[in-house]
């Protein structure tokens, strides 16, 4: 990971978080993964950490891992939509075609307007 914040900083898990996004936008999936797991330690509420992580477990192949995270998140962030997404990606990946309809309609009705946003 690219350290530009200096000492304690890089302790920040807020910080940590942002770390995990660049890397994961930078496609970084790994070591993003492990910082994702390092936040969720200290925040484990936190809405992005968990998000970033079960897309750098999606990207990485470890889709039954991918799947864990995303169903442990779904319930402690029962609104977002991207953990539905993820399970949809997933399913339609393993020609669960059924499941990912489902998971596709639920993120869609958690977050209706998503595409305009696109």
């Amino acid at each position: 990971m690219v350290n530009r914040a200096k000492g304690k900083a890089n302790d920040d898990p807020r910080v940590m978080r942002e770390g995990e996004r660049y890397l994961l936008h930078m496609g970084n999936y790994a070591e993003s993964a492990q910082l994702g797991y390092k936040v969720l330690q200290q925040l484990p509420k936190d809405r992005n950490a968990s998000v970033y992580l079960a897309y750098d477990l999606y990207n990485l192949g470890r889709y039954d891992e991918a799947l864990a995270v995303a169903d442990k998140y779904d319930a402690v962030l029962p609104n977002e939509p991207n953990f539905p997404l993820i399970e949809g990606h997933v399913h339609k990946h393993s020609q669960l075609l059924d499941e990912a309809r489902d998971d596709y309609t639920r993120a869609i009705q958690r977050d209706p307007g998503w595409w305009k946003r696109m």
